[in-house]
């Protein structure tokens, strides 16, 4: 029994002696690694592509990422979010290594799509909201009315009426561009909650109602004035009970149609 008891003791220790050595062994190659990497993996070229308008030069400075740091140690999402916050019109911003030296920022760029009348200027919203500029005239995007936005700092969203204006703002603009009518708007007005409004071609006022079943709403006024494409001048189109089922072709008379956009 104590010869057993001894070989199982011997078995155990072997064993345990064993796991020691793999462990020194993962250790010491684990620090080779990092030696070597930081040796030899240094960045030695930054380059920037995607869409971009700003210089290339500013983009990498405002990254914080330098020629000779390590590739392996540096810190991907802070230099994103860095050159994210630094440069208005870029809608995102990757960091990718590509051994053994090469970082390349890759950028994509936000869109224009609408201006909002601020205080001190014209305002530029993207999609989300964001201000992207401000410019003492007017830009050839479609107008937003209603949304309570007085100033705008480029690079923040800014201060809509509430949190239900800014919502809205986001659902109709995303519908208007998924309806296929975005380059056809001229203004939206979101003034009204359950009123929403956008100028179609500059002389049919669409009356969405609420946020409900837009794009089902856009694709059944769009056949509407396909039903009424020979009829000129001013009309509105609206939905009874917000149904979608049908929209109403309702032609103005040029007062009418001024006191519809005027919202009166």
């Amino acid at each position: 029994m104590k010869t057993t008891a001894k070989k199982k003791k011997s078995s155990f220790t072997r064993k345990k002696r064993r796991g020691l050595k793999g462990l020194l062994l993962f250790l010491v190659i684990a620090v080779a690694f990092i030696v070597l990497a930081a040796i030899f993996f240094r960045i030695g070229n930054i380059s920037v592509s995607g869409e971009c308008r700003y210089d290339a030069e500013a983009v990498i400075e405002a990254s914080g990422l330098k020629k000779g740091d390590n590739i392996f140690l540096i810190d991907k999402n802070k230099a994103e979010q860095a050159v994210k916050d630094a440069f208005p019109y870029v809608a995102s911003a990757s960091v990718e290594r590509h051994f053994p030296d090469k970082i390349d920022i890759v950028l994509t760029e936000e869109r224009e799509y609408v201006t909002v009348r601020a205080e001190d200027g014209w305002a530029i919203l993207s999609k989300d909201g964001k201000a992207l500029d401000v410019r003492r005239e007017r830009a050839n995007l479609p107008e937003l009315l209603g949304s309570g936005v007085t100033s705008a700092t480029p690079g923040l969203v800014p201060v809509f009426r509430d949190e239900t204006s800014l919502r809205i703002y986001r659902t109709v603009v995303k519908a208007i561009e998924d309806g296929g009518v975005y380059d056809s708007v001229s203004e939206i007005n979101i003034s009204k909650r359950y009123n929403i409004t956008f100028d179609y071609l500059a002389r049919v006022m669409i009356n969405l109602g609420n946020t409900e079943n837009l794009q089902r709403k856009i694709a059944a006024a769009l056949i509407c004035i396909e039903d009424h494409k020979g009829e000129e001048g001013k009309a509105e189109i609206f939905f009874r009970d917000d149904s979608v089922s049908a929209a109403i072709y309702k032609p103005l008379t040029d007062d009418e149609w001024i006191e519809l956009k005027l919202g009166e």
